[in-house]
């Protein structure tokens, strides 16, 4: 008994809806590729012309990670594009666009994380500060 491949089918609209989220995909991949690369020379024209192109490092990163994202929006779309193109290998395709969707979402969570957990160790700083001044008045 042979390996059975699930195979997405026209009379359904899957390959439509399919077509039309990687299409979308594709686009979204585009601008912020764009956007990305416009970010990262900014800031570094910027430092550039303040000559200070160590100081353009820090103010680059949000470019290079939206750089990040649209690569992994583009990768998907290719996988669920090879969908639509490719006979016998749809789950294997479907897989791979998976993959690249939870990278995407990796990435998103770290840079949702990273501004989170400097804003709690920023208050609790903030708190130990205030802590140590009250401490420091009553023995004195």
């Amino acid at each position: 008994m042979g390996s059975y491949e699930y195979e997405f089918k026209n009379e359904h609209k899957e390959l439509k809806l399919i077509e039309e989220l990687s299409k979308s995909m594709r686009f979204v991949s585009l601008f912020l590729t764009v956007l990305g690369w416009l970010s990262v020379l900014g800031s570094l024209l910027t430092g550039w012309l303040d000559e200070d192109l160590m100081g353009a490092f820090t103010p680059s990163l949000p470019g290079v990670a939206i750089i990040l994202i649209a690569m992994w929006t583009n990768n998907a779309a290719k996988y669920f594009n090879n969908i639509i193109k490719d006979e016998g290998s749809d789950i294997k395709n479907l897989m791979q666009a998976f993959k690249s969707i939870r990278n995407l979402y990796r990435i998103k969570l770290l840079l949702w994380s990273l501004p989170a957990i400097y804003i709690i160790l920023s208050i609790l700083s903030i708190l130990w500060s205030w802590l140590l001044s009250w401490v420091a008045s009553r023995l004195s």
